[in-house]
């Protein structure tokens, strides 16, 4: 099932004090938007729990509701996988590790609420002629096995590591950006559920 564009929230929407300005990227387990703190005056990226296989949302709504009966217990599986990473995001503090602000459990979901970062993956920088060196590439990899370490330390697996999950900060800083702990948790949960039927 591919989601279509009118399942995202529109710009404008309001989810608390933030403001949804535009759509960053979407998988088949979230949708991240990118959005405006009223309060704080600064720009997030809203990471939206939206399983697509599970979930559905209707034209000019906000609530997500359940694609099928039959699909809440994977639905309620995945959320509290979700609340958990985004629950132990908020006590990890890493240099190297894109901050998480808030969570918020709204609209039958969970977001999570990240700093916005300025930059740009190493996705992007593998297609140019822009090439590290030795010094380069043990710097970033050096940050980010530290990061993990401290993602070790609270007992939650990243889930991956990609080029598209590290980004060059302005400063040449590498920020890891994407952990996949709660999707890899639903995938095998509900892969076990299809087994047994």
């Amino acid at each position: 099932m591919t989601r279509t564009h009118d399942q995202f929230l529109p710009e404008g929407t309001k989810i608390g004090v933030y403001e949804i300005k535009n759509v960053l990227s979407s998988d088949s387990f979230s949708v991240s938007y990118r959005a405006l703190n009223h309060h704080m005056k600064g720009q997030v990226v809203l990471k939206e729990y939206f399983p697509q296989d599970l979930a559905k949302r209707e034209k000019g709504q906000q609530e997500i509701t359940l694609s099928s009966p039959e699909k809440q217990e994977s639905f309620e599986f995945g959320l509290k996988e979700f609340l958990q990473q985004a629950d132990t995001l908020l006590l990890i503090e890493h240099p190297n590790i894109v901050p998480t602000e808030n969570v918020l459990q709204i609209n039958g979901t969970v977001y999570l609420i990240l700093t916005h970062q300025t930059g740009v993956p190493l996705s992007k920088l593998d297609n140019t002629s822009e090439l590290f060196g030795d010094t380069e590439a043990k710097f970033i990899l050096t940050a980010i096995l530290q990061a993990l370490e401290k993602v070790h330390e609270h007992d939650m697996i990243h889930g991956e590591i990609n080029p598209g999950s590290i980004l060059l900060d302005k400063k040449g800083e590498p920020k890891h950006t994407e952990f996949s702990a709660a999707r890899l948790a639903l995938a095998q949960q509900t892969n076990a559920l299809d087994k047994e039927l």
